[in-house]
């Protein structure tokens, strides 16, 4: 077992790779545990921004609560205390969407 820092969360396994990229801007310091716990995963469960994004992609049909690990956020990720952005699913994202493609959301998330 890895013990973890109050501020981290767990790695995404089915989507695993992460990027600091755009989040970087909204979240350039270390996250705090205040905000980890408003924003992310606190005792009663994920939480806001998580929440937002899972809520978002299942309506959008881009994604399915099946796929979405239960227990851990997936689109965003809390690592060193530093919030990354799940490039993975982003990409999966544009994969799935209409008339887009993973390029697309390389070229509107990162650039």
């Amino acid at each position: 077992m890895v013990d973890r820092w109050v501020v981290e969360t767990v790695p995404s396994t089915r989507f695993p790779v992460y990027t600091r990229a755009n989040v970087g801007e909204v979240f350039p310091d270390p996250v705090t545990p205040l905000s980890f716990s408003s924003m992310f995963k606190n005792a009663e469960g994920l939480q806001g921004a998580e929440t937002g994004f899972r809520d978002a992609y299942v309506r959008m049909g881009a994604f399915s609560h099946d796929e979405l690990d239960p227990d851990n956020p997936v689109f965003l990720g809390v690592f060193g205390g530093y919030c990354y952005l799940n490039a993975s699913a982003m990409r999966l994202l544009g994969a799935r969407a209409p008339g887009m493609t993973a390029q697309d959301i390389d070229d509107q998330f990162f650039g």
